[in-house]
């Protein structure tokens, strides 16, 4: 008798899982403005299937505009994805995120970020304007 095990998390289990509002999470594209993922990115933690749910939730927790644009996905049957082994990793990042999130690690990293006492250039406290001659 042979049995066939499939664990795939839906994107509607992953958007309640995290209290995301987007259809998908994990699927596809991703696109940022130079600042945004400059914050977003040093404040991820995972880079494995959870890294798109994460990201997301990190830029919803700082307030920026998150817009969904549909796009055509062609699926590649080459692909090597296992629903069971990779759908409990998929688990266990959304799990690591909760744990983040209730350990107020996202707000220490924020709080990090906005804090620049710690930084090897010291800050400017008088900005003096300097001439220069265009020949």
């Amino acid at each position: 008798m042979k049995v066939h095990l499939e664990f795939d998390m839906t994107p509607e289990e992953a958007r309640k899982l995290m209290g995301l509002p987007y259809k998908d999470t994990q699927c596809g594209f991703k696109a940022f403005k130079r600042d945004a993922a400059q914050v977003i990115f040093r404040l991820q933690t995972i880079e494995r299937w959870g890294f798109d749910p994460e990201i997301l939730f990190i830029a919803r927790k700082l307030k920026y505009v998150v817009r969904e644009v549909p796009v055509t996905w062609g699926h590649d049957e080459r692909s090597r994805m296992s629903y069971l082994r990779d759908g409990m990793k998929m688990l266990e990042d959304m799990a690591r995120i909760r744990a983040n999130f209730m350990a107020g690690r996202y707000d220490k990293a924020i709080a990090a970020l906005k804090d620049t006492s710690t930084m090897v250039t010291p800050q400017v406290d008088k900005v003096v304007k300097v001439g220069v001659k265009v020949r």
